[in-house]
């Protein structure tokens, strides 16, 4: 599995992400703190990750509360990147946000979307495009 961190502000449960998922695909909660998302044969996980802070330094963390202030986690375990695009396209569409690749580029939702909408075969797992505050 593949992950991405999603950073959304503090307010924005669990359940106000599912709420916006049902867009996506069908929407389940595997587990209390998480909510799945499958379209045709590919699933997103996404869980509330309130312990993120500690894989982070200072200036990637610097990044998320200039953008966000307070912001509440949550990790995208994935297979399929097309469905994982689809779940940052409606994160980001709908709340400020910061979106880390995991793969070396962290960047806020609005600058990543078009990052996506530039590059749509983009494949961070496989190559990074080399921009942002911590683009590799």
């Amino acid at each position: 599995m593949n992950s991405v961190i999603i950073f959304l502000p503090r307010a924005v449960t669990i359940e106000d992400v599912a709420r916006e998922l049902a867009a996506v695909g069908k929407v389940s909660q595997p587990a209390p703190g998480a909510v799945a998302v499958e379209a045709g044969h590919d699933r997103v996980r996404l869980d509330q990750a309130d312990d993120i802070a500690r894989y982070y330094d200072g200036s990637e963390l610097g990044v998320v509360t200039q953008v966000l202030g307070e912001y509440t986690a949550f990790t995208a375990e994935y297979l399929d990147i097309g469905l994982v695009k689809q779940v940052i396209q409606v994160a980001a569409n709908r709340w400020p946000s910061v979106i880390d690749d995991d793969h070396g580029t962290m960047l806020p939702g609005g600058q990543f979307l078009e990052l996506l909408a530039t590059r749509p075969d983009w494949d961070w797992r496989t190559g990074s495009p080399g921009t942002g505050p911590t683009g590799g």
